[in-house]
C-alpha cells in the first residue's frame, strides 16, 4: 500500500513547483530561499547522512525513497520531470531539495584553516572543499567575491564533502587580523613567495588562496605573515599558474606534512 501510495505522489508535482526547483539553481533563488540543490545517488546519500536539514528528496525510483531514513518530503517523479528540474546534462535518478545550514563562529581551536580569497570557479571550488576533508581541514573561510558554495557545480564537484565543512563568509582582510591576534599565522600563496618545501611552516597557520586569474588581493598579501611558492621543475619555460585547486591541494599537503614530521620529533 505504501508502495502504491508514492508512485500516486507522481501527481502532485507541479509545473510552478519544477519551475521552482529549477529556480534554485540561480544564486539570488537560493540566497531568497535559503534552499539549496543535491543531485545523484552517492550525494544525496551523503546529504541524509549529513548534519544538513533535508525538505524534499524527487526520485525515480520508489525504492530509493523508502530506503531513505528522515523526516522529509519524498515524491516519486518521472525521468522527464526530474530532466526539467536537474542542472545536469545527463540528470541522475534523485534530487534532494536542502536547506542551507547558518553561518557558523569561526572556532580557532583547529591547526590549519583555509582562506579563499575571489576564487571564481564553481569546480575548483568543489574540489578544494573535497580535498580538504580528506586532508581534515574542518573550516574555509571565502571572501565575499568567491563563487557562492552551495551552488549545483560547486555541491557535485565536493562529493558530499560540503556537508561536513563548515564555509564561513567574511571581510578576509579583517579575518585575517583576526587569526593572527588568535595566534595563527597568515601564509598566503604566491607565485614570488618562498618555496614552500623550504618555508618555515611551524605553529598554526591560515592558508590564504587566491583566484587563477588575480591571485590572492593586494589588500590581503599586505596583512599576511609570509608568502608561498610551489617550485616549478619542468624542463622548459613553466605555465602561467597551476590551477587553485591542485595548489591548494599540494600546500594543504605540504602543512600536514611538515605538521607530522614536528609531532615526531
Amino acid at each position: 500500500m505504501a508502495r502504491i501510495q508514492i508512485l500516486l505522489q507522481v501527481l502532485s508535482v507541479t509545473r510552478s513547483e519544477i519551475q521552482q526547483i529549477r529556480a534554485l539553481q540561480q544564486r539570488p533563488e537560493r540566497k531568497a530561499t535559503g534552499l539549496f540543490l543535491v543531485e545523484g545517488v552517492k550525494v544525496v546519500s551523503e546529504l541524509i547522512a549529513s548534519r544538513i536539514t533535508v525538505e524534499a528528496l524527487y526520485c525515480t525510483d520508489p525504492a530509493f525513497l523508502d530506503s531513505m531514513q528522515g523526516d522529509f518530503r519524498r515524491e516519486t517523479v518521472t525521468s522527464k520531470d526530474l530532466e526539467r528540474m536537474s542542472s545536469l546534462t545527463t540528470p541522475n535518478a534523485v534530487i534532494a531539495v536542502a536547506r542551507i545550514p547558518a553561518v557558523e563562529k569561526i572556532a580557532w581551536h583547529d591547526d590549519l584553516i583555509l582562506a579563499l580569497d575571489g576564487l571564481r570557479d564553481p569546480g575548483n571550488l568543489g574540489t578544494i572543499i573535497r580535498t580538504a576533508r580528506w586532508f581534515g581541514v574542518q573550516q574555509i573561510l571565502c571572501s565575499a567575491d568567491c563563487v557562492d558554495a552551495f551552488g549545483p557545480k560547486v555541491v557535485q564537484g565536493a562529493m558530499g564533502a560540503l556537508f561536513h565543512t563548515s564555509i564561513i563568509p567574511c571581510e578576509l582582510r579583517s579575518m585575517v587580523g583576526s587569526a593572527k591576534q588568535e595566534g595563527f599565522r597568515a601564509v598566503s600563496a604566491t607565485l614570488e613567495g618562498i618555496p614552500v618545501h623550504g618555508a618555515d611552516l611551524s605553529g598554526r597557520i591560515m592558508l590564504v588562496i587566491g583566484s587563477e586569474s588575480h591571485g590572492v588581493s593586494s589588500s590581503v598579501r599586505e596583512v599576511c605573515d609570509m608568502e608561498v611558492s610551489i617550485p616549478f621543475h619542468g624542463l622548459s619555460q613553466p605555465v602561467e599558474s597551476l590551477n587553485a585547486a591542485i595548489a591548494a591541494g599540494i600546500l594543504i599537503s605540504e602543512l600536514r606534512q611538515h605538521a607530522g614530521h614536528v609531532e615526531q620529533g
